[in-house]
């Protein structure tokens, strides 16, 4: 009797699980591979934009130099001013002092 249970019980594990497990596996491996197509999707987009973004991080790294640079001349330019007008101030209090003398 023990047996007819046991074989009555497997029987309708056979019948009803094992199919229906099947369609959930197979609905979890759909799910699974729709998932993974649309991460690798993701992957190449934000490949894109990391390559857009390390393009716009070199461009303002050159553009940031260039600023740099007018920057510099641009100070060395107005300190050569500056002495140049500090030269010639220099000369005209000089000789206000030797006729003042």
């Amino acid at each position: 009797m023990t047996e007819n249970i046991v074989d009555g019980f497997r029987r309708v594990v056979q019948d009803l699980l094992v199919p229906e497990l099947r369609e959930l596996r197979a609905e979890f491996n759909a799910q699974r591979s729709e998932v993974d197509k649309r991460l690798n999707a993701m992957d190449k987009r934000l490949d894109g934009m990391d390559k857009r973004l390390d393009a716009m991080d070199q461009k303002a790294d050159a553009r940031h130099a260039e600023l740099l640079a007018a920057l510099r001349e641009s100070r060395a330019a107005i300190e050569l001013t500056v002495m140049r007008d500090l030269a010639a101030l220099r000369e005209r209090v000089a000789v206000l002092e030797t006729r003042r003398n």
